[in-house]
């Protein structure tokens, strides 16, 4: 699986966006990131149905498609 070409406007604030949430997640790919987070948020917990309710309250800045909830992506 690979990265979405989006064809987004280079000077379009949701670019900008895009590229620096693209560019941390590339940053936080290591062992000790995830370690880290597995800990701090372990205590959370949910069903997985709530978890899919939360998506909702998500805006997805790489989803050129932003007038469809997104647990219609989901399902």
């Amino acid at each position: 699986m690979g990265f979405c070409n989006r064809d987004y406007d280079a000077e379009s604030e949701r670019q900008k966006q895009v590229e620096e949430f693209n560019r941390m997640n590339h940053i936080n790919q290591t062992y000790e990131f995830v370690k880290k987070m597995r800990e701090e948020y372990k205590k959370l917990e949910m069903s997985v149905w709530e978890c899919f309710e939360l998506l909702n309250e998500i805006v997805d800045d790489s989803d050129p498609k932003l007038d469809e909830p997104q647990i219609e992506h989901l399902l």
